[in-house]
């Protein structure tokens, strides 16, 4: 019975987590869309792409910062100083179509 509740399990999170990666290629976690951050602030997204090799890149202001190459899934956390009392946008793309962005002001 055991083994049943864990197979059952195991294919509801197989399940979501594929129709997840259809659906939104990208999740930025932080910042959030709009929000004030502080100068030295921390930004954390979630890639998710098919099988193979796959790429992601992100971009402050338009300016590329950062590239990586991962086979199925990368969480991507780092750290990044900027002006302060402005307005920036960071911004994520990825081989597999997917992409994502939000625009945040630093106090």
């Amino acid at each position: 019975m055991k083994k049943l509740v864990l197979l059952a399990a195991l294919t509801g999170l197989f399940a979501t987590s594929g129709a997840y990666a259809a659906n939104a290629p990208v999740n930025i976690a932080s910042p959030i869309n709009g929000s004030t951050v502080a100068n030295d602030f921390y930004s954390s997204f979630t890639v998710t792409c098919p099988g193979g090799q796959n790429w992601v890149q992100w971009f402050l202001d338009g300016a590329q910062i950062g590239k990586a190459a991962f086979y199925d899934a990368a969480g991507v956390h780092f750290a990044y100083r900027l002006t302060s009392g402005t307005t920036h946008s960071l911004r994520v793309t990825t081989s597999c179509g997917g992409g994502d962005g939000v625009v945040f002001k630093v106090q």
